[in-house]
């Protein structure tokens, strides 16, 4: 399992990417998303309908699993693939 080196972020995300499957096609909604959320910020995520936002954010609490990269909280990586 990796870690953070950096202990600034409660929150990175590291050439994450998410398809969903429709029948035989999938459907990318996150491709290669890479940043963070330094600790003691506040963010909010602003974009159209379809952006990705709810799944950026189920990433986070696990409610969906990526298809590569990592997501990592507090120093630990919660990705499950």
């Amino acid at each position: 399992m990796n870690t953070v080196t950096s202990l600034k972020s409660s929150i990175q995300f590291t050439d994450v990417t998410k398809k969903f499957r429709n029948g035989s096609n999938f459907t990318t909604v996150l491709r290669n998303i890479s940043g963070e959320v330094p600790t003691g910020t506040i963010l909010t995520l602003v974009g159209p309908s379809g952006a990705g936002k709810s799944t950026l954010l189920s990433l986070c609490n696990l409610l969906i699993s990526l298809d590569s990269g990592e997501v990592f909280v507090k120093t630990s990586c919660i990705s499950f693939k």
